[in-house]
């Protein structure tokens, strides 16, 4: 249950840190700045959805026990979510940004729901190597 709790959470937080993009009264970054965290964010995303499918994958073939998987997995998604809460205080500073952003959210909002899936279930790993290649891409083009 208590990953449910995490995953919940993390997805409430990814919808509220979104939200308070537009309220940021920061001096927003350039694009430069932008476009890095754009894609070191993308980046943890990447890495959160590999070690959860390496890690469902370990349970599913009795080569990790679900103790072990819990731990990784709560690690991974702190680190997902950590990442996400950090690119969400960004305000993009001109529309190539906004539109980077926009392309990024989608992928972010996937990783989270998908991680916490994973975490409920380790063995429940369907999609994540499919979203994390669509991350490489991103990272890819704009790295």
């Amino acid at each position: 249950m208590r990953p449910r709790i995490v995953a919940a959470a993390l997805a409430g937080l990814l919808v509220v840190a979104c939200g308070l993009l537009g309220y940021c009264s920061v001096r927003p970054p350039d694009f430069h700045d932008f476009r890095v965290a754009a894609v070191t964010t993308a980046q943890a995303a990447h890495d959160a959805l590999l070690t959860a499918d390496l890690t469902g994958g370990a349970v599913r073939d009795g080569k990790a026990t679900r103790l072990y998987a819990t731990v990784m997995l709560d690690d991974s998604t702190k680190s997902l979510g950590s990442a996400v809460k950090d690119f969400a205080e960004l305000p993009p500073p001109d529309a190539t940004a906004t539109a980077l952003r926009d392309r990024l959210l989608p992928l972010l909002s996937e990783a989270v729901a998908r991680l916490g899936d994973t975490a409920a279930d380790p063995a429940h790993t369907d999609g994540l190597r499919a979203l994390a290649g669509r991350l490489k891409v991103f990272t890819d083009e704009n790295g």
